[in-house]
């Protein structure tokens, strides 16, 4: 996340949190994917497995 432009890409918060999610990171993840959530809305988790969309449901309002 230290690339220009990262902060804020929707599908770099969204890998990153992938990442911490299935490392068992699950504070950091949850902030990540929301974060991938805010940008890029649910569209965004439609090509993935959906335990990450599921996760961020259980942790967030959304």
């Amino acid at each position: 996340m230290t690339c220009p432009g990262a902060i804020g890409n929707p599908f770099l918060h969204l890998r990153f949190g992938q990442i911490l999610f299935d490392e068992e990171e699950a504070d950091q993840a949850a902030d990540e994917l929301m974060r991938a959530y805010m940008g890029g809305g649910a569209e965004i988790f439609e090509n993935e497995d959906e335990k990450y969309l599921n996760f961020l449901k259980e942790k967030a309002i959304i």
